[in-house]
């Protein structure tokens, strides 16, 4: 991006001083618009399809530089409300309620959604600074005792992972939020009958870029049933801005000689 370009985006976002951080998960998200208004949208992964926005002219926020993360909603109704679907490059699923009110309503609309993982969500009644001294080698030590981490809430889960890779499962069992960084234990399970996986976590991704940090997993080598080794727990330190779902796993078979 041009200096140019840079700085009509930094006037852009100063003059969005009112925003809302939406927490995306199963239910749809509400969004309220002005008629013969933009409204900006900022998804944490890039948008691959839209669904029943007609009624809406949605763009990239920066035609001159498209990210499709950033886009811009504007309605072509002066009323109504319609349920328009996002679906993300990782293909997860935002389902959105938005609906257009009158310029005498701007208590009820924001200029700027932001919309983030709702299982990333930071207790918002933790003290802002606490915790932000923890490293990240820290971080990746109290996950691996199973430690509490001051400042960081630990969240368990039990989200399945779409790993692409047929024998292999995968699942997201246990979130760290903190305000430096995020934590994410998966266990990985060799579902096959046959073959035998090797886990390479130094070329782990999560993300696009990859904003994975550090991980760690306690077996390298997985094993078909009955051998006692066939899953494994596996451990990323990443950026804030990381989405769970986006993780590549490097899993491959051995192929025996």
């Amino acid at each position: 991006m041009n200096k140019k370009l840079a700085a009509i985006w930094i006037v852009l976002f100063s003059q969005t001083v009112r925003g809302n951080v939406l927490y995306y998960g199963s239910e749809p998200e509400s969004i309220n618009l002005v008629f013969g208004e933009s409204t900006i949208v900022r998804f944490d992964e890039e948008v691959k399809t839209i669904s029943q926005a007609s009624n809406f002219e949605i763009e990239p926020a920066n035609p001159q530089d498209p990210d499709y993360r950033v886009l811009t909603i504007k309605p072509r109704e002066n009323k109504g409300s319609s349920s328009v679907t996002f679906i993300l490059a990782n293909d997860v699923v935002i389902n959105t309620k938005i609906s257009v009110v009158t310029s005498n309503l701007l208590k009820k609309r924001d200029s700027f959604y932001d919309f983030k993982a709702k299982s990333l969500q930071v207790d918002p009644t933790a003290q802002a600074g606490i915790g932000s001294s923890v490293s990240e080698i820290e971080l990746m030590k109290a996950m691996i005792r199973a430690d509490k981490v001051i400042g960081y809430t630990d969240q368990a889960m039990s989200d399945k992972i779409n790993t692409g890779i047929e024998g292999v499962a995968a699942q997201l069992v246990k979130v760290y939020t903190g305000p430096k960084y995020h934590g994410y234990i998966f266990k990985v399970t060799n579902t096959s009958k046959s073959k035998t996986y090797a886990l390479d976590v130094k070329s782990l991704t999560l993300g696009r870029p990859n904003v994975a940090l550090l991980s760690q997993a306690d077996e390298n080598v997985l094993y078909p049933a009955p051998h006692e080794q066939t899953a494994t727990l596996l451990r990323i330190v990443a950026k804030p801005t990381a989405v769970y779902h986006s993780v590549t796993l490097p899993i491959a078979p051995i192929l025996e000689k």
